[in-house]
């Protein structure tokens, strides 16, 4: 018997031992954001994830890790050195690489430790989630400065999709957005799913490659420009000319072809407009808090990859200019009287088709992301903020 119970106590050890092993160093199967009353969606603070990327992308298996303030990356200092703070979706989230690869690292190693950088980013998000992110945490988290990085491809049509912000007659209104059921049920089930065994959730993944689908939404496109122009359509239709509040998908990627293809479009118009006005609200936010704010401008690989399995033909578009949506996210923040940093000549003559993750994933990969740290840090020094940033 005493043999027995010796086997059972160390089963069980060992079974404690490989469950909070696995919870830290391997948490497939995990989920770093939940629905949020005021921002649609938001990280999960103390939450881990591994993000698997399909073969096509390398495979490579990145550990997210999320600290107690909702940040990826280590717990917030507290050490004086002055705070910079990284604003944007998932190129700055950086989920497709692991933690000392992304974009916010590679910035603070290029001003050599002078700076706590902050991984304020957060898949899925658009200017509107960011803006109200940062109204929200400029009275706690307390930056030197605000980098607000925006994403070419999809960030205009983002205020569309995510209905927290309108136009009335010209003016800025907050919208009130309702989540689709589908939507809801998604988060709910896979924060469900996440609270189980990380040794079920192990096992699940072996049988499994574990790499998500993007959701089907209502007028969704399959990469195609024509496609993504009649969803572009549909979106304006539902959510500006019917007055829609239903918000039906939170992750899509979907390229902003309309802007591309057809700038003089009345829902063109309109998305340039709002992303004017609601960079407007946060510049006066940030200035009232007199916390300096800059942008940062990522371009499509749409427009620059020419292996990217998303094209515009332009013997279908001859009205087609490559740099439109960068210059519409850069005019549209300058606007707003904000510092820009528009990267698309960069990686435009950088061998574009290496610095994304490529096929039909629009995010930036870790040549990429290298790249553009080096270029903004040089970028900031020599801004009159670029002062704190010297040694």
């Amino acid at each position: 018997m005493r043999r027995l119970y010796l086997i059972l106590i160390s089963s069980l050890v060992a079974l404690f031992v490989a469950e909070m092993s696995l919870r830290r160093w391997f948490p497939v199967g995990g989920t770093i954001y939940v629905l949020h009353p005021q921002l649609l969606h938001a990280t999960r603070p103390g939450s881990r994830r591994i993000q698997p990327m399909p073969e096509s992308a390398g495979g490579a298996r990145s550990l997210i890790v999320i600290n107690s303030s909702g940040y990826r990356g280590p717990e917030l200092e507290r050490s004086g050195r002055p705070r910079v703070a990284v604003y944007g979706d998932s190129l700055v989230m950086g989920e497709n690489v692991a933690q000392e690869d992304t974009f916010v690292v590679r910035l603070a190693g290029e001003w050599e430790g002078v700076a706590e950088v902050v991984n304020a980013g957060a898949s899925g998000y658009g200017p509107d989630q960011a803006c109200l992110r940062i109204e929200q945490e400029l009275e706690t988290l307390r930056p030197d400065l605000i980098i607000l990085v925006l994403c070419a491809t999809n960030d205009m049509g983002d205020l569309l999709r995510n209905k927290l912000f309108r136009l009335e007659q010209g003016q800025l209104e907050r919208g009130h957005p309702v989540l689709h059921e589908s939507v809801r049920v998604k988060f709910e089930e896979a924060l469900k799913a996440s609270s189980r065994l990380a040794l079920l959730r192990a096992l699940d993944h072996a049988r499994d490659d574990g790499i998500e689908e993007q959701e089907a939404i209502p007028g969704a496109a399959s990469g195609l420009i024509p496609e993504y122009l009649e969803q572009a359509a549909w979106e304006f239709r539902e959510g500006v000319q019917e007055g829609g509040e239903t918000v039906f998908s939170l992750l899509k990627d979907v390229y902003d072809a309309d802007l591309a293809v057809h700038p003089e479009s009345a829902m063109a118009q309109y998305k340039r407009d709002l992303m004017a006005a609601v960079l407007s609200r946060l510049a006066r936010v940030c200035a009232a808090d007199g916390v300096p704010l800059v942008c940062v401008v990522v371009p499509s690989p749409v427009d620059l990859d020419p292996d990217f399995r998303i094209r515009v033909e332009r013997a279908l578009f001859p009205s087609y200019e490559p740099q439109r949506l960068t210059n519409a996210c850069a005019d549209a923040a300058r606007s707003a009287g904000i510092e820009v940093h528009d990267l698309y000549g960069l990686f435009a003559t950088s061998d574009p088709g290496q610095n994304f993750v490529g096929a039909e994933d629009i995010h930036w990969n870790e040549r990429g992301m290298a790249l553009a740290a080096k270029d903004v840090a040089s970028w900031v020094r020599g801004l009159e903020i670029g002062a704190l940033l010297s040694r």
